[in-house]
């Protein structure tokens, strides 16, 4: 029937725009199935204490009292009639819990878990991928429901995009090769894009960090790719910053045990062809 499809004044919502992903959505809680037997922390121990020993549905506030859209803007705009677009998945937007986890997960660079949002409220916060939630499409309409227009920019909305795509889509490495290659450098990348001095000047112009592999061979190759134009730094010190990471990484895969030897690119984004960009898969350093 036309009146369960979208229509022109809810898309555009007084702004003249459709939703799309990356806007957020202003709700105060989210709900989650939890074990009251068995609580993962001690909020949720409290707030099941005596219901039976069931899974249970528990009801969390969200400090922030803001949601981002991260389904597809294409499945948001969908009649919801249809019986596979009847839903928007949502993910909270938290206040950061580590400030060393925040500097990896800027556009998410090195986080599967979290992408930072601009400050909200003068306080540093992210976009949370652990605890989705669903929402029925004409929940969304209701007056209560306040629906904000993203605040990235155009190029930080295609970052999210493709972190969400990669988040949902992406493979797992080979168990052999990701304990004797994968770990030993997300270990180390881990240690030095947030402790060392070096490494911290280019931290912020890095916008891609892929590993590129044949299998039956042991070499590898770990690209670190960068927007210099972010920091005040020069490419001698992105050079220095790559000979740094090999040795470090060389050794900690010696050390695991590994019968691999990785040779890292560290390149202004300028001077790496598009197919050596593509022959790399991207690797978050949480996931």
């Amino acid at each position: 029937m036309s009146e369960n499809v979208w229509p022109p004044i809810v898309r555009d919502r007084g702004t003249r725009r459709s939703l799309r992903q990356g806007d957020l959505v202003k709700l105060p809680s989210l709900a989650y199935l939890v074990s009251p037997r068995h609580p993962v922390d001690e909020d949720e121990a409290r707030e099941t204490a005596g219901l039976p020993d069931k899974v249970v549905a528990m009801t969390v506030d969200i400090p922030t009292g803001t949601f981002v859209i991260v389904s597809n803007t294409c499945d948001v705009w969908r009649d919801y009639t249809h019986d596979d677009d009847r839903f928007v998945i949502l993910a909270p937007l938290q206040y950061i819990s580590n400030d060393d986890t925040y500097k990896l997960a800027r556009d998410g660079v090195g986080s599967t878990l979290f992408f930072n949002f601009p400050d909200l409220d003068g306080r540093k916060v992210w976009l949370d991928n652990r605890t989705l939630v669903t929402i029925t499409k004409p929940a969304l309409l209701q007056q209560e429901v306040g629906l904000v227009a993203s605040p990235l920019s155009a190029p930080q909305l295609t970052a999210l995009q493709r972190w969400l795509a990669a988040r949902f889509g992406r493979a797992g490495w080979p168990d052999e090769f990701d304990r004797h290659v994968i770990r030993p450098i997300r270990k180390g990348l881990t240690a030095m894009l947030t402790r060392d001095e070096t490494i911290l000047q280019i931290q912020p112009a890095l916008i891609f960090i892929g590993v590129a592999h044949t299998e039956g061979t042991g070499r590898v190759s770990l690209l670190l790719l960068a927007d210099m134009g972010r920091v005040k730094a020069n490419e001698g010190m992105l050079d220095a910053a790559g000979r740094k990471v090999q040795r470090d990484i060389r050794k900690r895969i010696s050390e695991a045990g590994g019968a691999y030897t990785v040779d890292v690119t560290a390149r202004d984004a300028t001077q790496v062809s598009a197919a050596h960009l593509l022959g790399h898969r991207q690797l978050l350093l949480d996931g």
